[in-house]
């Protein structure tokens, strides 16, 4: 079954280019831009999660380009941007800093954040940090407590050299991974997600696109900052904030997404069903969400 929204649903097919930035330590940093209508409404910026790339929003931004222009990174050590010469600096106040050359680089003052697990922690971090460039937030299945066993799954992947012989055996060993996540997945639906977080080599193998070594700062911390990120998530209160959680998500739990919504009483929410971490942003469920959302700023 495809969660996903069609190709053809879309009201028109939004081409992109690409750009390349520099960062405060020399690397070569890579994103796309939809340039969306002559006027957009808003400028986006969407960031991904852990081992992702900005392939994983090329489907979104397709459907929000008809009225936004789309800015979607990769992160450093992802897809097309450079691998960091130190491995120390993969870490989320390295990634906020790349953030804002890109803001700067794209000629973008303030943007509609939309971040993925990892991509939405940068967002809280951003609103925070550099509150004059985040207009509204978008987060998606993350929120300001991580489960462990979410934590515990995550490490137990990432960084572990991952090498196949085709993309068939790419997208099978995906499945066997990730089935409880999106149980009403269909082969078409492993192999698209796999051309989104893996790339062929020379030599015709199929390898997960980032560098291994981005599991180097984490092996003792974990994935989550070592901050309190509920004060980051309260210091969203003065922007639109939307919240999007997999009902079968073993990183967001429903106990702390209710939670979001005390301390944050303006916060809007949504829940994708039979989707765990994390949730793609074009199934109905979410993209409705996002899509109103983002008719409501001004």
């Amino acid at each position: 079954m495809h969660y996903e929204a069609s190709q053809e649903s879309f009201e028109a097919m939004n081409s992109f280019t690409e750009h390349r930035y520099s960062s405060g330590d020399g690397l070569n940093l890579y994103y796309r831009d939809y340039a969306g209508p002559a006027n957009p409404a808003q400028t986006l910026l969407c960031l991904p999660g852990l081992t992702r790339n900005a392939r994983d929003f090329e489907d979104l931004a397709d459907r929000l380009a008809t009225k936004h222009r789309v800015l979607c990174a990769d992160l450093r050590g992802r897809g097309k941007s450079d691998y960091a010469k130190d491995s120390s600096s993969y870490n989320p106040i390295a990634y906020l800093r790349d953030t804002e050359r890109l803001l700067h680089a794209a000629s973008v003052d303030q943007a509609v954040f939309i971040g993925t697990s990892l991509g939405g922690i940068l967002t809280m971090m951003a609103a925070s940090l550099m509150p004059t460039r985040v207009k509204a937030a978008v987060i998606n299945d993350i929120g300001p407590a991580v489960e462990a066993s979410g934590v515990q799954r995550i490490q137990g992947y990432v960084g572990q050299e991952a090498d196949f012989p085709s993309w068939e055996a790419a997208a099978a060993a995906m499945c066997r991974r990730n089935a409880e996540m999106f149980p009403r997945w269909d082969h078409e639906d492993w192999m698209r997600m796999v051309r989104r977080s893996c790339a062929e080599h020379a030599d015709g193998r199929v390898r997960t696109d980032y560098d291994k070594r981005i599991a180097e700062p984490i092996r003792e911390s974990g994935p989550v900052p070592a901050t309190d990120l509920w004060s980051l998530f309260e210091a969203m209160k003065s922007i639109p904030v939307l919240a999007i959680r997999g009902d079968l998500s073993d990183i967001l739990s429903a106990s702390v997404f209710v939670k979001m919504k005390a301390r944050v009483p303006g916060l809007r929410q949504a829940v994708v069903p039979e989707i765990g971490h994390a949730p793609l942003l074009t199934e109905p469920e979410a993209l409705a969400a996002v899509e109103a959302f983002l008719d409501s700023l001004p």
